[in-house]
């Protein structure tokens, strides 16, 4: 059973979405055609046909109604799974997905320390030019001494290439670091710990 310290990007990553379309990056009825429904997906492809995985948050377009197969934006969140098997988890549903999957975002949240505090990381998984594959890691806590600019999904990545009409397919949708850590940082000291601290 998911935890609220699991659940806490989750919160994060539904509050960005509905920025995106305050800030109006997404259009009504654009957002009417993206759903983010909890699905067991049992239909992988290739070396991961056997596979079956339950997501904590994805988003699916739909094309006249119907989702499609796949997710095109994967979070998955760790806090018993070790950084090892979400990297795997990585590569189900991108290779698992022949690359429909085209954004996985991992989450994951270390056990409390000697002194009560929690490390926290988020690393960011994308297909780019030729299929290159991409990673990035951004600390949540502790605090980076240098912080990178923030993630972003562009409106091509979040539709599967299928852009709706009047959008931009390059448009940047933000995902804000500042606003995770408020989220997580709530939730692990509601949760009786502390952030993690250099």
């Amino acid at each position: 059973m998911p935890t609220a310290l699991h659940e806490s990007a989750v919160s994060w990553m539904r509050k960005e979405f509905n920025l995106w379309m305050y800030y109006h990056l997404l259009t009504p009825t654009a957002v009417r055609t993206i759903m983010d429904a909890l699905i067991t997906h049992d239909h992988f492809l290739g070396a991961f046909a056997d596979s079956s995985k339950t997501l904590d948050l994805a988003y699916s377009p739909c094309i006249n109604g119907i989702r499609r197969a796949f997710p095109t934006v994967v979070l998955e969140s760790g806090w018993s799974e070790s950084q090892a098997q979400l990297l795997c988890d990585r590569q189900l549903w991108q290779a698992g997905s022949a690359g429909a999957v085209k954004i996985v975002i991992l989450f994951k949240m270390f056990a409390p320390n000697m002194h009560d505090r929690i490390k926290a990381t988020l690393t960011f998984c994308r297909y780019v030019a030729g299929r290159v594959l991409v990673i990035s890691s951004y600390p949540i806590f502790p605090l980076p001494v240098q912080p990178k600019s923030d993630p972003w999904i562009t409106i091509d990545e979040l539709f599967g290439g299928r852009t709706p009409n009047g959008r931009n397919p390059e448009t940047q949708l933000p995902l804000s670091m500042e606003r995770l850590r408020i989220v997580v940082g709530a939730e692990i000291r509601q949760q009786g710990h502390f952030p993690a601290v250099n």
